[in-house]
């Protein structure tokens, strides 16, 4: 997959939706993180550590100079790792639970049903809402999706989320969950 950066224009009206307050002393995971923008400005924002979950080699390189470019190593960790497998692994690895995650996956995932092998995001949200301490109690999710394709909010009390926040930005929506 190609990685697709987050629009300057969605990424501002996202920080300035969560505001400092969700942000303060947060633990965020950018979760499908590509260049690690998302998670970059969580932590230039206040975020005390931010988890970048990536599988792309050069997309984690690319995260790691980053980071050392702005000296934000030492509140960070990188991760490869498939969220095809689920995000079980990251709890177990001792790295949640997260005030905020950061979801940024490639449209194409979002437009089609995954094929064998690759991430669910449906799949995704369910396991966090559902799975214990993976989320603290008052978290949110960001989730950027195509505008037309990508219906999710009558599915949410499944997962054990509710949709806080929804807004359009021409043909791209960004969603805000919460546990419920």
């Amino acid at each position: 997959m190609i990685a697709r950066p987050m629009r300057d224009q969605v990424r501002t009206a996202l920080f300035n939706i969560l505001g400092k307050g969700l942000l303060e002393g947060a633990n965020v995971a950018d979760l499908f993180a590509g260049s690690g923008s998302l998670g970059l400005e969580a932590i230039s924002r206040g975020a005390s550590r931010a988890v970048f979950v990536e599988t792309a080699a050069p997309c984690l390189r690319t995260i790691e100079k980053n980071l050392e470019r702005l000296g934000f190593e030492e509140r960070a960790v990188v991760r490869r790792y498939d969220l095809a497998r689920g995000v079980l692994g990251l709890l177990q690895a001792g790295l949640a639970p997260f005030d905020l995650v950061l979801m940024d996956p490639p449209f194409p995932l979002l437009r089609r049903p995954p094929a064998p092998g690759e991430a669910d995001v449906r799949a995704i949200l369910r396991e966090m809402g559902t799975l214990e301490g993976f989320l603290s109690p008052h978290a949110r999710i960001a989730l950027e999706t195509p505008a037309e394709s990508f219906r999710i909010e009558g599915e949410l009390p499944g997962m054990g989320l509710s949709l806080v926040l929804r807004r359009e930005y021409g043909s791209t929506a960004l969603l805000v969950l919460g546990k419920t």
